[in-house]
């Protein structure tokens, strides 16, 4: 446990402020102690995975931030045709590990950065499907320490988003297809490649800014209004993808969150459409 943490080098971003509490617990038992002392003291909490689709203000965060860390929370394992992995696993190697055995069906999610857990409680994916379709159970902690186990119709997946969000996911059980191995790593190869082509690959940012309105998309609505490659601070609005924020260099969450009132506004202007954050802002004051 950390006081005073910076949390800037934990996201994909890389901006922000200080945790006032930085919280790596290395098993389950050290998890459950952590949460069941902010209970008791009334310290809010929160979760960091991989650090993607989260801005930090440059404020920092009160309370603590748990980061889950260790092989007991980042286990792949392979039975048949179901993988069962730690929350904390880094989701790309758990979408390899799934081709290598020739288990097929997490493919759409090639590419995308983060962990395990937190691609299931945002319901992580995109145009080819996405992570919820293929859990079956998932393990975790809610506030007050208790371990939980969901499964069926306890779980519900929506539009970047389930119902584990006050959850710390420890373990996900997802059920696969068998298939050809060769024929998985081409469908993977294609969705990493057309990525690169129509995302700013490379570049630090927190993913897709704002969530797509009902049969639109937040990038075109915002090429259209003339905003991608404008520049505030070290932020950019992305010339490849214009739902993309990236950090050129040493940016702020400020200038992040500049650019994206611009977008927002310009688009509720131009087209009346109000667009909806995808990314989560981590800041006391809830600005946006």
């Amino acid at each position: 446990m950390r006081r005073r943490a910076p949390l800037a080098p934990f996201t994909t971003l890389g901006v922000g402020g200080e945790a006032e509490w930085l919280i790596t617990p290395m098993a389950h038992g050290d998890l459950a102690l952590a949460l069941g002392l902010c209970r008791k003291h009334g310290v809010p909490w929160r979760v960091l995975g991989g650090g993607s689709n989260v801005l930090v203000d440059d404020a920092g965060v009160p309370g603590a931030v748990i980061m889950p860390r260790g092989i007991c929370f980042e286990y792949v394992t392979v039975s048949g045709e179901r993988i069962v992995a730690g929350g904390a696993a880094k989701l790309p190697k758990v979408v390899q590990q799934a081709a290598d055995w020739g288990l097929s069906g997490l493919e759409p999610l090639a590419g995308i950065p983060g962990t395990l857990g937190g691609a299931v409680v945002g319901n992580a994916g995109g145009r080819h499907g996405d992570i919820g379709s293929a859990v079956t159970a998932v393990v975790g902690f809610s506030g007050d320490g208790e371990r939980h186990r969901f499964a069926g119709q306890d779980l519900h997946f929506g539009y970047r988003e389930s119902n584990l969000g006050e959850v710390v996911v420890t373990a996900v059980e997802l059920s696969l297809q068998v298939e050809m191995r060769e024929e998985i790593c081409r469908r993977m190869a294609e969705i990493i490649d057309e990525r690169r082509r129509s995302q700013p690959v490379g570049q630090r940012s927190a993913g897709c800014m704002f969530r797509n309105p009902p049969g639109a998309s937040a990038g075109e609505l915002i090429d259209r209004a003339g905003l991608k490659g404008l520049r505030i601070g070290g932020a950019e609005i992305s010339p490849v993808h214009a739902n993309y924020v990236v950090n050129l260099a040493a940016a702020t969450s400020g200038d992040v969150l500049a650019l994206a009132r611009r977008a927002r506004d310009a688009v509720r202007e131009q087209f009346g459409v109000l667009l909806e954050l995808e990314v989560k802002v981590w800041s006391e004051k809830g600005c946006f």
